[in-house]
Parts: structure tokens; sequence; C-alpha cells
């Protein structure tokens, strides 16, 4: 290998990063002490990358004669639209966790220690690793075989109705890792922790997996990405969650007409069709071994139509959140659905019931009243915002009660759960967390759609994956870790973008 393909391979380090950093899961720690954050494998990585980092630069990093602050990249980018807005998040988010410093110290460290460590470094690292299109590219392959990976391990657990990422608890605290029923199947939820963010990771990694199919001219790489094509469409469906299949539906509508235009080729149409056929074989054969049978597929379509074009529903019987309720089931395993650690998700579905319960028989599962289960929370902003609109209540708010939802006219109950993204935001952070994020999302948005970077097909590739999760987060409160590893590769190609038109500008006619 010479030199310049050895600069433009990713490390060993860097591989395993994009392996592994959004699909493990939390439970999967070092538990150095009750009182301290678990060490989660997503913070060994990114403190492994750090240090790798610093021991390959530290010729430069110790030589005070040559050492300039502005190598470092603190400001992220050379963009000034995209710098602005991740700043002024930073700051705003800042601001509304301090704000709450004395009142509720440990939660508030952790929400900084996240802010800092596993938002802002995490993307600074990226920015000074990834230098090249060519390395950006590895990192986006090696994210896709994982989440193909993973598919297939969900495949596998669907079929024998237990989770294998269970087998990776080894902390003593509770986490959120229970194992939820629909129509009597399991629903697949891998690593993370809940049906709704597993099926959002597959809608949101999806558009990345079709980049990497067309792009791919090899046959060995038209198996390897189709097949994890094949894992993560099979994963989207078996996780039944209905707001990412929409999310993912509606994404479709919006591709499908750009690809057209941009001279969609015949081989690509046959790639998709190949895929999506053997993606339908498989989860027909999956669905055979569940005891909903093949009608389990029909059911999943059947309940996506639903959500589109709803049923009057009588939601006046609706019980305390926390009671029985037959629609979705839950089965409990040694820990209970809950989470101590910062960086896991905090909310649960309020369709499911937090009660232990044996497994459901095959008809439970027709959730009638999933729509209304989120559009209730809505009621959780008009209470922030009348207690408390400046910052909400602080992080976390929801395990501390502080946020109540009214189920009932004039009837108010605290919440545990957060299920909406812009809930979750104003109940936290009130409407300085909702500016933040608004500029944070305005910023890349607005980066994506000017002309000279809107032509580059991977950064329109990005445009989907971006869409696609805030179509996502309607229905989930968020999804962190995936989220930020996207914004992370998405300022690497902002950065590298004009390298490219340099190179191109700079070769002889």
């Amino acid at each position: 290998m010479n030199l310049t393909s050895r600069k433009n391979c990713i490390t060993w380090d860097i591989a395993l990063f994009f392996a592994l950093y959004v699909v493990m899961p939390n439970y999967f720690a070092l538990e150095l002490s009750g009182s301290l954050p678990l060490l989660t494998v997503n913070r060994a990585l990114l403190l492994l990358v750090g240090l790798m980092l610093v021991i390959r630069h530290r010729s430069k990093l110790l030589n005070i004669r040559s050492f300039r602050l502005k190598d470092l990249k603190v400001l992220l980018l050379r963009d000034p639209m995209l710098r602005v807005g991740l700043l002024i998040y930073l700051g705003l988010m800042l601001t509304a966790n301090l704000a709450f410093l004395l009142q509720i110290p440990s939660a508030t460290i952790r929400a900084m220690f996240t802010l800092i460590v596993e938002q802002y470094v995490l993307v600074w690292v990226l920015t000074v690793v990834i230098d090249t299109r060519e390395k950006l590219l590895q990192c986006l392959k090696v994210l896709v075989c994982s989440a193909g990976v993973v598919g297939v391990i969900s495949i596998i657990s669907v079929i024998i109705d237990y989770n294998l990422f269970h087998h990776l608890n080894v902390v003593s605290r509770q986490m959120m890792m229970s194992t939820y029923y629909r129509r009597g199947v399991l629903r697949a939820s891998a690593g993370f922790g809940h049906p709704v963010y597993y099926g959002a990771f597959c809608a949101v990694i999806l558009p990345l997996n079709m980049y990497l199919v067309e792009e791919s001219e090899k046959l060995w790489q038209n198996l390897l990405y189709g097949g994890c094509m094949v894992a993560n469409l099979s994963g989207l469906c078996l996780s039944n969650s209905r707001g990412s299949l929409l999310a993912f539906g509606c994404m479709m509508v919006v591709i499908i007409p750009i690809k057209l235009i941009m001279r969609f080729r015949l081989k690509d149409l046959v790639r998709y069709v190949a895929v999506f056929a053997v993606a339908l074989a498989l989860l027909y054969g999956v669905s055979s071994t569940t005891p909903a049978g093949t009608g389990y597929l029909k059911d999943i379509a059947n309940s996506v139509l639903t959500e589109i074009f709803p049923m009057p529903e009588d939601t006046t019987s609706v019980e305390k959140p926390g009671t029985q309720n037959p629609d979705d089931s839950v089965q409990t395993p040694e820990n209970p659905d809950a989470s101590a650690d910062a960086t896991a998700p905090t909310d649960a579905d309020p369709e499911v019931p937090d009660t232990p319960q044996e497994k459901p028989k095959p008809d439970f599962g027709s959730n009638k009243n999933g729509v209304w289960s989120r559009t209730v929370q809505l009621s959780g902003i008009r209470w922030t915002l009348q207690r408390s609109p400046l910052f909400g209540f602080g992080f976390e708010a929801q395990k501390r009660g502080a946020v109540q939802y009214e189920f009932r006219p004039g009837v108010w109950w605290s919440t545990g759960t957060f299920d909406i993204a812009v809930v979750s935001i104003i109940g936290q952070h009130g409407l300085v967390g909702l500016l933040a994020y608004l500029c944070l999302a305005g910023s890349i948005l607005i980066t994506m759609l000017r002309k000279k970077v809107w032509k580059d097909r991977l950064m329109m590739t990005f445009f989907f994956c971006f869409a696609t999760l805030f179509l996502c987060l309607l229905s989930i409160s968020s999804l962190e870790k995936t989220m930020w590893v996207l914004i992370g590769l998405f300022v690497c190609l902002i950065n590298i973008l004009p390298n490219k038109e340099k190179e191109i500008q700079a070769q002889p006619a």
C-alpha cells in the first residue's frame, strides 16, 4: 500500500468506533460506582479514539513552538452558517442546563457531560480524523454493515422469541431493556431498549444503505450492501414501529421522484426490486414461525394504514398510564424498563403497561389508541409554558414527575415518559432549548440545500437521512447517538467538499 492510499484509509480504532458506537446497548458497560455514570461502550470508544488521536499527533501537540490553536479545529468547520448554528445550539443548551445547577446538580452535571463530551467532542474528533472523502465513505460502509449485522441478529431474535442483545446486560442498575409484543409476536428492538428506537434507527440508516447499493460496482459489494439493506428493511418491519415505517414511507415518496429526475439507472432499479423481493420473502418466512402466522405482515400494513386513515376512537375509557392496557403487551426481564444512564433513552411507550405480565395472547396488539397516546402528550407543552416557559423543568424532568399530561379534560397526571421530541425539548429545556434545536436544525437544512453542495449525491443522501430522522422524532423523544454521529459525518463532508472542488480546478484541462 502506497503512502497516498494509507492516508485515505481509516485506522482500526475509527473502524471499531463506527461498528459499535451506535448499536451497542448502554447496559453493556463497566459500572465503576453507583454514583458515577456508566462507562458504556460508546463512551469507551470515544475515549479510545481521542487517546489514539493524541498518540498519533503527539509530536505536533508537544512541540510548543510549532503548535497553533487553529490546528485543533475547535470551531469545527469553515462554513459560517453551519458553524454559527452549532455554536448557538451549544451556547443555548449550556445556558438552559446551568439554570438548574443548584436545584438538580446531579442531573445537570450528567446533562453537561452529554452536551460537551458526547456531542461537541464527538463532532470535533470526527472532523479531525475524517479529512478525506475516501475515509468518510469507509466510515459509512462500516456503519451500514454494522446495522446489517444487527438486523440479522434481530431477525433471529424474533424467530427464537428472545432478544439476544439481553445477554449483554452486565450492570446491576435498572436499564431500559424490556421485551415488547404486538399480536403475540416479539417486536425487534436489538440493543436500543425499545422497538421504536430500533425502528427509527433502521429508517434513518436506510438512505445511506441505498447510496452504497447504487455506488457499488463489484459483485461482492452488490451482495454485501444489498444484504444489509434486506436486513435493515426486515428489522424496520419487525420492530413494528408505525411511526418509523411511516417516516420511511414518506421519505420514499420524496426519494423516488428525485432519483428519477437524476437519471436513475436501470441496474439500480433491478437491484432494488431484488432487495425488496428478498426482504418480503424473508419477512414472510419469519412471520410464518410466529404465533400470528403470515397474517402478521397484513396486520403491520393495516396498522400503518390506520395511522394514515384513522377510524374514530373512544378515548374516554383510557386509564391513567401504567394501568393494564391490552393494546400492546410487555414481558419485563430481570431489569425493569427504566434508565439510570444519562445517554440512554429515558422514555417508554405509554401504550405499554409498566407492570410485568405473562406473554400475551396472539390477539393482543391492536393498539387502537396509538395516535391518541402521542397527541395527548402535546398538553405537556401547555403545562410547561404555563409554569416554567423559559428553561422548562430541567434535564430528565419526566423522571421527577415535573411534567404533566391532560389525559382527561381538566385532570392532569405526572408522566414518566416523553414520546415526542418537541415535548421532550420544551419540557426539559423550555423555549431556550427549543430555540437551540431550531438553530441547529435550521443551519443544517440551509447548508444542505445550497446549490453548490446539493449537487453532491452524498450530500443529498444526508438530507434524506436527516429528513427521515426529523419525521421519526414526531413519535419518539430522541435518537441521540445516531443523530450526533450523522451530524459529525455531515460536518466532515462540508469540510471536505471545498477540498474536492479545489482538486477538480487544479486538474489540467
